[in-house]
């Protein structure tokens, strides 16, 4: 991968200027449905006047009047109790964002974003985290380095990032219309507040965004023939001996700090696979042994008890206590 290309990518703020690039990008926020931002418009309330409302946010775009609006704070649950916040952008919003993104992500797969990272990225996810872990161990790497980042998504320093992506971008108007996301804010309880650094949870491009940023510490491990695997924030650091492990993880976090980042101490240990378990996207993987019958050597990967009782409420709540046929149906087949 050659981090600093020939050619920046010129003409990108032109490229979301077509009907048919809006109605492509309303398509996917459609589909990934969601509540509505400070403005009160709903996913419903927007297609009830779907073409002339498409119409009229292209034409803000033709006429550059198009303005970032704050984002709307809600909060979820997380496992330990916490709350994590998210930012809810307007319907609006998400559609320039979903746009953006659709131009932007081709290119950033082409040969930017390392393989080994695999979270928010198309035909990547949890099925190719697996494999790349299961291969590592395999092979002999079993010093592991388990790291967390420390409040990622609200510690991204905005100039830094702006600075990588320029790397990349030549569009003004695109790195300004960025900006302006990351500069917007948000609305809780009525009262509005600006925001120094991160991206919100919640918005749309702030995953490409996330993924832009930390490609800076993929292509360094990467340089450094370090063995990894990345999903958003959380990542594994594979090695044959504990020093090795060591020396990688010193790299990781001066690294780390030269993006304005930190590792979550609380959340971050070293793992010798041989002696130790770890848990990583909601799977325990269970050290090596040996069979009893024949001493041949086996570790086991299996879902959390958390994940099998997230799974099964999913599955309750899809599922209708209801028969699946008619009453007629049920009585024709006895």
């Amino acid at each position: 991968m050659n981090q600093a290309l020939k050619f920046k990518w010129h003409s990108i703020y032109g490229q979301i200027l077509f009907d048919r690039k809006l109605k492509t990008a309303w398509e996917d926020v459609e589909r990934n449905n969601g509540s509505g931002g400070i403005d009160g418009e709903t996913i419903d309330s927007y297609h009830y006047n779907l073409k002339e409302n498409l119409e009229l946010l292209l034409q803000k775009l033709r006429r550059k009047e198009y303005k970032a609006t704050p984002v709307r704070r809600h909060y979820i649950p997380k496992k330990n109790g916490d709350k994590r916040p998210l930012g809810i952008p307007t319907i609006e919003d998400r559609i320039v964002q979903q746009a953006l993104v659709n131009v932007l992500e081709p290119k950033f797969e082409n040969g930017i974003f390392h393989k080994w990272s695999c979270g928010y990225r198309p035909n990547r996810g949890a099925k190719r985290v697996m494999q790349i872990i299961m291969a590592n161990i395999e092979q002999g790497y079993n010093y592991i380095f388990d790291a967390d980042i420390k409040g990622f998504f609200d510690n991204i320093p905005h100039k830094k990032l702006i600075r990588i992506l320029n790397k990349y971008i030549a569009d003004g108007t695109v790195l300004d219309m960025i900006w302006s996301w990351l500069k917007a804010g948000y609305m809780e309880e009525g009262k509005y507040h600006r925001v120094d650094s991160g991206t919100p949870q919640g918005g749309v491009i702030s995953p490409l965004l996330a993924n832009v940023y930390l490609n800076e510490l993929d292509w360094i491990l990467a340089e450094h023939n370090i063995r990894f695997v990345r999903y958003a924030d959380d990542f594994l650091l594979f090695a044959k001996t504990e020093e090795d492990v060591k020396k990688a993880a010193k790299i990781t976090i001066e690294k780390l700090t030269e993006l304005g980042l930190e590792i979550a101490s609380e959340k971050t240990k070293f793992v010798d696979f041989n002696d130790d378990d770890f848990d990583f996207l909601g799977f325990t993987f269970e050290h090596w042994r040996e069979r009893k019958k024949d001493g041949k050597p086996y570790y086991i990967a299996k879902p959390k008890i958390e994940t099998w009782k997230d799974f099964r409420q999913k599955i309750k709540a899809k599922t209708k206590k209801t028969f699946t046929y008619s009453k007629k149906k049920v009585d024709k087949h006895g």
